[in-house]
């Protein structure tokens, strides 16, 4: 699943098993034998699991680092302009 999308992935804390990394971004969720699997074309599985965006972004947003995200989102803040460096939302 070669894609930009990586850039702006959040890894999840897996359940863990050797040789496989959680990620989600935005509507899209993906496992990987290594991280950044295939941004170099040979490098890696990433295997996509359309399945699993909502379960992800559930734990993400519940762990100690997506609290303070989720509070923002909640108060109407634009986040993807404040992680590019732009403004709030008004």
């Amino acid at each position: 699943m070669a894609n930009n999308h990586h850039t702006l992935a959040s890894v999840c804390q897996p359940r863990i098993e050797p040789g496989r990394i959680e990620v989600v971004s935005g509507q899209y969720a993906w496992n990987e034998d290594i991280p950044g699997a295939e941004l170099v074309p040979g490098e890696g599985k990433a295997t996509p699991m359309p399945r699993a965006v909502q379960e992800r972004l559930i734990r993400l947003w519940a762990s100690p680092q997506g609290a303070p995200k989720a509070a923002l989102a909640g108060a109407g803040l634009d986040l993807t302009a404040m992680e590019t460096g732009g403004g709030y939302a008004r």
